[in-house]
């Protein structure tokens, strides 16, 4: 969504739109400062029994404009929901114990990602200031398609995804395909899901500007806990920190970050724990990359064959060694042909080239 655009739409005139359109575009929207300002999707008649279908009533809710749309303790069915630019939707919590927390369920049959971006943005538009959290998001076991969270539209503007926790979905819990300028996925967990547990998977020439995962566990996922992959040749900037990773199905989450098609980019992998019930390939796969990627604090348990499998051309592997459990402190990997891996003596100087 342009600037004109977004200015209408929250509802800004000319005059408006000259005067505040700085500020306005500069700072969070806050919206919830009076606690009657937050929508309780029940006055909208959501049952939350687990059975009944209240996508309507969740969608009224968020359509109605009159602030923060709150998910009380509940198992909402749901198709899907549309999200648009400057929206909150929060729940009471995502625990995983009967009867404790705000759960969001795919309804049988739909095949639909749960939370969307607004149809009427065109695919050139961006949907600033939007946070999810504290919500538990389900697919259901028969479903063939579907992720919790798809944003299939450019976001950035304080763009957060915050304690949600998918589980079992079709393709991947959460799912970013348009890039972020900044965005951040914090304190959120990804388990059972077909494909990836976090799929940022951009598809145009936008960038991963500024864009921060931290705080992340993920059990079992089909493929990878964590997918970076791009398109084109533009710059990524795009921080991974603090993760837990758990697998015990064998062939299930053979990795737990991959990085695809990266170019030039500077990433970073950090503080990551793997716990390898059976056997798991690697901590960092990579896959036709031009990038340098800083590695720091891995641990993994004797059933982890590498820290990194870089799967280029000239590829290069960095087994995992040592007792029942090992760990890799700090360095660094380039994966510009011709992988390698030395220390780093000084972490302020990160940014610099490798020698």
């Amino acid at each position: 969504m342009n600037r004109r655009k977004f200015l209408k739409y929250m509802g800004l005139g000319s005059l408006g739109g000259a005067m505040f359109a700085k500020s306005v575009l500069a700072a969070p929207i806050q919206r919830n400062k009076a606690g009657s300002d937050v929508i309780n999707i029940k006055k909208f008649g959501a049952r939350g029994d687990g059975v009944t279908d209240d996508t309507a009533a969740i969608q009224a809710a968020i359509d109605s404009g009159a602030g923060p749309v709150y998910i009380p303790p509940g198992k909402f069915v749901v198709s899907q929901i549309e999200m648009p630019p400057g929206m909150t939707l929060f729940g009471a919590g995502s625990a995983s114990p009967p009867n404790f927390g705000s759960r969001l369920l795919q309804k049988p049959g739909s095949d639909l990602s749960l939370i969307v971006p607004k149809s009427w943005l065109l695919q050139t538009d961006w949907i600033h200031w939007v946070q999810i959290r504290n919500l538990q998001l389900r697919g259901d076991p028969g479903a063939s398609a579907g992720c919790g969270i798809d944003m299939t539209r450019h976001t950035g503007e304080n763009f957060r995804i915050e304690n949600v926790f998918c589980v079992n979905f079709a393709e991947s819990g959460i799912r970013l395909t348009r890039g972020s300028t900044p965005g951040s996925i914090e304190n959120c967990s990804s388990f059972g899901n077909r494909e990836y547990g976090f799929d940022l998977k951009r598809t145009g020439a936008d960038t991963w500007n500024s864009f921060t995962v931290n705080r992340i566990s993920g059990d079992n996922n089909g493929i990878g806990l964590i997918r970076i992959k791009t398109a084109g040749t533009a710059h990524d900037q795009v921080t991974i920190s603090n993760v837990k990773a758990e697998t015990s199905i064998a062939g299930a989450q053979q990795d737990v970050v991959i990085l695809d098609s990266m170019y030039g980019s500077l990433m970073s992998v950090k503080n990551v724990s793997v716990s390898a019930h059976v056997p798991m390939n690697s901590v960092v796969k990579i896959i036709n990359v031009t990038a340098r990627v800083i590695v720091e604090n891995f641990r993994g348990e004797s059933n982890l064959a590498y820290w990194i499998d870089d799967t280029n051309v000239n590829a290069a592997k960095l087994p995992r060694a040592g007792g029942k459990t090992a760990a890799l402190v700090t360095g660094y990997w380039d994966a510009r042909g011709k992988g390698q891996t030395k220390v780093i003596t000084h972490p302020e100087r990160y940014s610099e080239k490798p020698g």
